[in-house]
């Protein structure tokens, strides 16, 4: 008689720790699910975001590809005028010594 209430309680006891054990999978799959949903709407809000960034980069690479060569084109005509500038300031010094010239 012992012995079938030993068996008894040692089920009721095995039942009972399964019986928790499901319980806390069932929470953790309804917090997996729930984590799931909102990782599943952060994804399709990074997406709607951040899909249009390759066309924008692009955009901007090739809008600085042209400032670049806009960029070369200012300064070749700005060493142009700077040398243009150089020779115009030897001009009075040119002019002086012609002018020297003409009076002996």
């Amino acid at each position: 008689m012992v012995a079938i209430a030993l068996v008894i309680a040692v089920n009721l006891l095995i039942t009972c720790i399964n019986c928790y054990i499901a319980w806390r999978v069932w929470q953790w799959r309804h917090k997996f699910r729930k984590t799931a949903r909102v990782l599943t709407k952060v994804e399709r809000r990074c997406y709607g975001v951040f899909s249009p960034a390759p066309k924008i980069i692009m955009t901007g690479q090739q809008g600085t590809q042209a400032l670049k060569q806009l960029y070369g084109q200012l300064n070749r005509q700005l060493q142009q005028l700077q040398k243009l500038l150089t020779v115009l300031g030897w001009m009075p010094l040119l002019w002086r010594s012609l002018r020297r010239r003409k009076r002996f």
